[in-house]
């Protein structure tokens, strides 16, 4: 309880790939949501590079 993450939301399509980050801290019974305007397009390369940045 009380750790700082990342819930990383990644899909594939058409050749590009859809993925979200957002950082949370981990509470009993949490949820974190994922809406449409938090999803970026990008290429393999880019999400693989949003990765590598993470803490």
């Amino acid at each position: 309880m009380g750790e700082t993450c990342h819930v990383i939301f990644a899909a594939g399509q058409g050749g590009n790939w859809l993925y979200a980050v957002k950082t949370v801290t981990i509470t009993p019974f949490g949820v974190t949501t994922i809406i449409s305007g938090d999803i970026i397009t990008a290429t393999q390369t880019d999400v693989i590079n949003m990765l590598n940045s993470l803490p």
